[in-house]
């Protein structure tokens, strides 16, 4: 079909990320195999109307049972081909904003518990004691280093892996890392805690290579996203840690400083926040939260 190529080519001018113009073309994709199921005829854009529209909001919601999220996306994604409709097909269309949205509640970040966040710590240490090759020993040395940087010092992924050996400062006493582009081209400096700049120190004794890069892979090659995303899977599957990834080794860190007594201000800084709304997202009771806060209730009523 013609006009998906030419939607794309549009999209290329428009959106500089390759996955949202994807996720754009996959969800219009989603509409017209929805739109031809339905109405028995082939879908082309002069066809598009706010009525099939709306039905396929209450396909998405209460037939798939798909998430608020999800409808929201595919929302984004018909308000983008619309406006394609119009600009580059003349098509005159309706708009968008009046198929509504789908509200939720907000669901607290994913992060570890402590005692969650004590075994991933305790297995990355062992891992270290048991390597039986020192290649081995010293891939699990930086990989305590990687991990250690997410969940003590609020690192995205791609910080880290951007991170290079000038941008770490390390003395007996203290220690910092400077996130030179992070999300937004933000620059900050986080400092390390004591537990932190050991790690730190300990894999910068053991490192071998001259990458620029703090991190590298085999053959001083780049550490991909890839690499960091499959080591932590493994370490999720072995230690059954439901939910482990990189982004919530992050949410961790902001979790653990206010449960600590952090003020808003101190972990937005670190986690390299624009807006304070963001850093609140912290403050909201995790599922484990909300379920303890039911069966103390009950243990309240059944005291009475």
């Amino acid at each position: 079909m013609e006009f998906l190529n030419q939607f794309s080519a549009w999209l290329d001018d428009r959106v500089s990320s390759p996955k949202t113009i994807s996720s754009y073309l996959q969800d219009l994709r989603i509409y017209m195999r929805w739109f031809e199921q339905v109405n028995g005829c082939f879908f082309s854009p002069e066809l598009m109307n706010s009525t099939d529209v709306r039905h396929f909001r209450a396909h998405t919601l209460d037939v798939e049972r798909r998430k608020p999220s999800t409808w929201n996306r595919r929302r984004a994604s018909l308000a983008m081909f619309c406006s394609f409709c119009e600009q580059e097909l003349q098509i005159p269309l309706f708009r968008m904003n009046r198929i509504p949205r789908a509200e939720e509640i907000a669901q607290a970040p994913r992060w570890l518990s402590e005692q969650d966040r004590r075994k991933l710590l305790r297995e990355l240490e062992i891992q270290i004691n048991a390597a039986n090759t020192s290649q081995r020993k010293s891939r699990a040395i930086r990989d305590q280093a990687i991990i250690g940087l997410m969940v003590f010092a609020g690192l995205r992924i791609s910080e880290v892996l951007d991170l290079k050996c000038m941008d770490v400062e390390l003395s007996e006493r203290k220690g910092s890392v400077t996130i030179q582009s992070g999300k937004g081209g933000t620059r900050r400096t986080v400092p390390m805690s004591t537990t932190l700049r050991e790690m730190v120190q300990f894999y910068l004794q053991d490192r071998s290579g001259a990458s620029e890069f703090l991190f590298s892979g085999e053959k001083d090659g780049n550490l991909t996203p890839r690499a960091v995303q499959k080591r932590v899977q493994q370490l999720e599957t072995r230690l059954g840690i439901d939910g482990l990834f990189p982004h919530a080794l992050r949410h961790t860190t902001a979790k653990s400083m206010l449960d600590g007594g952090a003020k808003l201000t101190q972990v937005q800084r670190i986690m390299g926040h624009k807006r304070i709304d963001t850093t609140t997202h912290y403050t909201m009771p995790s599922q484990e939260d909300l379920l303890e806060a039911l069966e103390l209730g009950e243990i309240g009523r059944g005291a009475k």
